[in-house]
């Protein structure tokens, strides 16, 4: 009787700790959620570590989701050079257009948090982006083509 009241215990105790889920220990941390992002961190994590053996990668923490690392990258669109100033700006931020086709050229202003924050149609060689209405910081301003296809992307400091 003494082995069946201990082996139910022990499957008791067994089930109860599976059914427990993730738990962080960490002195602080967050999560944003904006319409093209996700960002989750946690700060003062105990146990954070990758070990590696030849193409086996090992890493343990609590923040293990996919990785997916994302870049500006030059997209080189022939005849088609963009520049902008000033960087950083206060007000105005200019997008210098130097090919015949600047008229196939739409932007798009976005925060960091990937939230849109305007867009337009390029209708001249000097375009003009308002930056006054929003606050200091880093923005991402995209350049494409009016068919979806990206041409260039800039990193616009707000001050």
């Amino acid at each position: 009787m003494r082995k069946l009241i201990l082996m139910l215990c022990i499957s008791l105790t067994i089930g109860l700790l599976t059914l427990q889920g993730q738990q962080v220990i960490s002195s602080g941390g967050t999560d944003f959620k904006g319409e093209n992002v996700s960002l989750s961190w946690t700060i003062g994590e105990p146990v954070c570590e990758t070990l590696s053996n030849g193409g086996i990668i090992l890493t343990q923490g609590f923040q293990q989701g996919y990785l997916l690392a994302n870049s500006i990258e030059d997209i080189f669109s022939s005849g088609i050079k963009l520049q902008i100033y000033p960087n950083p700006t206060a007000d105005d931020l200019n997008l210098l257009v130097k090919s015949d086709n600047f008229s196939t050229l739409q932007f798009f202003l976005h925060n960091m948090e990937g939230k849109a924050l305007i867009n337009g149609s390029v209708k001249a060689d000097l375009t003009t982006i308002e930056m006054y209405r929003y606050p200091h910081g880093v923005y991402l301003l995209r350049i494409v083509k009016k068919s979806g296809e990206p041409v260039k992307s800039f990193r616009v400091v707000k001050e």
